[in-house]
């Protein structure tokens, strides 16, 4: 495709009227519009578009062809201005400054020709409706037409197509270089924000008030809104990601956590679309994901929250050192008994890195206390949420309507994951990736998995006596290796403890 030049040895091009770029100039002060400083103001104006190197083909956007301007036999046609009636119907916007006399002429003959139909048709443009009676005009109006097709095309662009897109291009240049010319360029914490324009600002120019609009440059700014607002809301989501890990103290937590609040979006419109049966969404939907974000990082904290508490409320063991006993030989089967159990600890139970009955069920017991807690806390904020949202169900106004509904729904299957994905989530976390299932009772763990160090001597598990009888094969050679007491505390202790012990003691 072209460089987006005007086709060559193309005289006369199709006026795109989606893209007639339109500047008004506005003054309502009871007095005639038209003064020497406004007119000049008018013509400097509109000669920020008209000088713009784009506008004829100057050079632009890396090409010395590039040219936008509507062309008649060959040339740019002049611009619709009303400081064509001042300066002259060809003039090249140098925009000097008039005499009062000068102004005065050309003003009068305007209004003149308004008293006509016919001069109505061909001056109405630049006045408005209540000119021909008041003999005056509060606003005035220019305008910049279009053409294509562009170089390298042969057809006439329409809105959407590659011509359309380098027209707005060139339009958001020359929207540049008019919030240049006003001073209004975002500067600051608006410019930080992605923000193009400093929306306290104001276009005026010689007593006049300023406006510009086309469809292309609108679009555009559209795109660049909602670009900026995506932009927005991934920063909303690593900065939740992250708060929920610093919180939690976990990586895959935050994370899970995180996926389980975007995971609820495209389940809820599952949900809203093929069961509701509502197929509007659009641009007050994707709001959605500031809501849901707010509302499902609080649940993952609720729900780490209690699970942290239950540490100190739910006793390891269930109660007493007998307990301990019953349970581990509950919990111990003839095969598995030698691999979790023929260990001597510090705190007494069982605490294999590998599988630990006793504290595994220190942790059911943990979870269902934290689950319970957690559950209610979170159905009630969640239910009373959903529950304002889905009124808003009533409202007359459509969008506002849909909206409500597909945000409950957010917040409905994010309960859904907080109470399935996150007890799962935080029990592999500390059970499984950790390695802490030993922390909270004092025993200390061997690097090495499925075996424990003992604290007291090389006799192999203190239930050895009590446990289904069952008692610990005798050493393998070498039957002594020297061990210190100093070795015994040690990971190097460890490794000649587990020297003393048959290769069948334990399964690794």
């Amino acid at each position: 495709e072209g460089e987006g030049a005007h086709a060559s040895g193309s005289a006369t091009q199709n006026l795109i009227t989606a893209t007639l770029f339109a500047i008004r100039h506005h003054q309502c002060n009871g007095e005639n519009m038209f003064t020497p400083e406004t007119v000049k103001a008018i013509c400097e104006t509109d000669a920020v578009v008209y000088n713009n190197l784009g506008w004829k083909g100057t050079g632009i956007m890396g090409s010395d062809k590039m040219g936008f301007c509507l062309l008649s036999n060959g040339e740019c046609e002049q611009p619709i201005s009303p400081s064509n009636l001042f300066y002259g119907s060809n003039h090249n916007f140098t925009c000097e400054l008039l005499s009062d006399e000068e102004v005065a002429v050309a003003s009068a003959t305007l209004y003149a020709h308004l008293t006509t139909t016919a001069g109505e048709l061909t001056y109405g443009f630049y006045v408005d409706k209540a000119a021909p009676t008041d003999g005056q005009t509060c606003w005035t109006r220019s305008m910049f037409k279009v053409g294509s097709p562009l170089r390298g095309y042969t057809g006439a662009s329409s809105v959407g197509d590659k011509q359309f897109y380098k027209i707005q291009e060139w339009m958001a240049d020359v929207q540049e270089d008019l919030q240049g010319f006003f001073g209004m360029k975002a500067e600051g914490f608006q410019a930080l924000a992605g923000q193009s324009v400093n929306l306290g600002g104001v276009a005026t120019k010689g007593g006049l008030d300023v406006n510009w609009f086309s469809i292309v440059m609108q679009n555009a700014e559209m795109m660049h809104t909602v670009a900026n607002d995506t932009n927005m809301a991934v920063f909303s989501m690593l900065f939740v990601w992250f708060w929920i890990v610093m919180h939690t103290g976990s990586f895959l937590i935050g994370s899970l956590g995180m996926l389980q609040i975007v995971l609820s979006l495209p389940v809820s419109l599952f949900i809203y679309r093929v069961i509701f049966r509502i197929w509007f969404f659009d641009t007050l939907q994707t709001l959605a994901i500031f809501v849901i974000l707010g509302v499902g990082a609080d649940d993952v904290f609720v729900m780490v929250d209690a699970w942290v508490q239950s540490r100190d409320e739910v006793p390891y063991g269930g109660g007493s050192d007998e307990d301990e006993e019953q349970k581990l030989a509950s919990k111990c089967d003839d095969k598995a008994f030698p691999v979790c159990c023929a260990t001597c600890c510090c705190a007494g139970p069982c605490a294999c890195m590998g599988h630990d009955p006793v504290r595994a069920d220190w942790y059911v017991r943990r979870m269902e206390y934290a689950y319970s807690r957690a559950m209610k806390a979170v159905f009630n904020t969640s239910w009373t949420t959903a529950m304002a949202f889905f009124a808003t169900a009533v409202s007359p106004i459509m969008p506002i309507s849909t909206f409500g509904i597909y945000a409950a729904l957010c917040i409905i299957m994010n309960y859904v994951f907080v109470m399935t994905l996150t007890p799962a989530t935080i029990i592999i976390q500390e059970y499984y990736m950790e390695g802490t299932h030993g922390e909270s009772s004092g025993e200390k763990q061997s690097s090495l998995p499925n075996c424990c160090w003992c604290c007291s001597g090389p006799n192999f598990g203190p239930f050895s006596d009590t446990v289904k009888g069952w008692t610990p094969p005798p050493p393998s050679k070498p039957e002594k290796v020297p061990i210190d007491e100093e070795s015994k505390v040690s990971g190097w202790g460890v490794y000649l403890v587990l020297l003393r012990l048959p290769a069948t003691s334990f399964r690794i």
